[in-house]
């Protein structure tokens, strides 16, 4: 994880400011949050529900689950209509080309063996760009403040 901390100034300070602005606001008809389903904690086989306790177990994860803190606070407190979501590992056309999906498909094409993590067990779930852009604007229509929506494959 390198230097873990420009992930509480991006995710913990980012939201907070963001949140604190849409406060001052008082017009705001939607807030939606972006977090991750790292927060429900490390290599599980359990489906993961949007009631599942949150246990982080990286910084980047604990980061995303504080900011998910300060959304509620913010609900419970100044009454914001905060909607979170928890998302799958996303991938798509234009992502980045050190990301997995991306650099794999590089490698293979090079010929190259695509890159495994640790000894090739442990699994992660992906959804495409475009079915997490659909899953946002169905929850920016018709999500209830408060509600969390999970975002995935599965």
């Amino acid at each position: 994880f390198g230097t873990s901390i420009g992930f509480t100034v991006n995710n913990v300070v980012g939201t907070h400011v963001l949140l604190e602005a849409a406060r001052e606001y008082g017009k705001l008809a939607r807030f939606i949050h972006v977090s991750t389903d790292e927060v429900y904690g490390g290599e599980t086989q359990l489906l993961q529900t949007e009631e599942s306790l949150l246990a982080p177990t990286n910084p980047y994860a604990c980061t995303k689950a504080a900011a998910e803190y300060i959304c509620r606070a913010y609900l419970m407190s100044f009454n914001l209509p905060i909607v979170m979501t928890r998302g799958n590992n996303v991938y798509g056309p234009q992502q980045y080309p050190d990301k997995l999906i991306p650099k794999s498909i590089c490698l293979l094409q090079e010929g190259k063996a695509a890159f495994v993590h640790g000894d090739g067990s442990p699994t992660r779930n992906y959804v495409f760009v475009d079915d997490c852009v659909n899953a946002f604007d169905i929850i920016l229509h018709r999500g209830s403040p408060g509600g969390v929506y999970n975002i995935g494959s599965d």
